[in-house]
């Protein structure tokens, strides 16, 4: 329900925004790309929990992982200066 606001959120602060919910077997929610970088991001409420596959995923993962839960949780990760950038 708050994936909406967090993609609109994102592309506010100037990311490219690509949804990968789809895919399933743990892949995260979206991948994020700004300033030459990209970032996995997996989307959960406020008490959403990782499933099994997604902390496999995440533990397998030799990169960034981003888990914003949200808007705030975007603008601190992606909005301040030094984050993301």
């Amino acid at each position: 329900a708050n994936q909406r606001d967090i993609v609109r959120a994102l592309e506010r602060l100037g990311c490219s925004v690509i949804d990968l919910s789809r895919v399933g077997e743990g892949c995260p929610d979206l991948l994020v790309g700004r300033a030459g970088y990209c970032w996995p991001v997996e989307v959960k409420s406020k008490v959403g929990t990782l499933t099994d596959a997604q902390i496999e995923f995440r533990s397998k993962w030799r990169g960034p992982y981003v888990l914003v839960r949200d808007v705030d949780d975007v603008i601190e990760q992606f909005g301040r200066a030094g984050n993301r950038k």
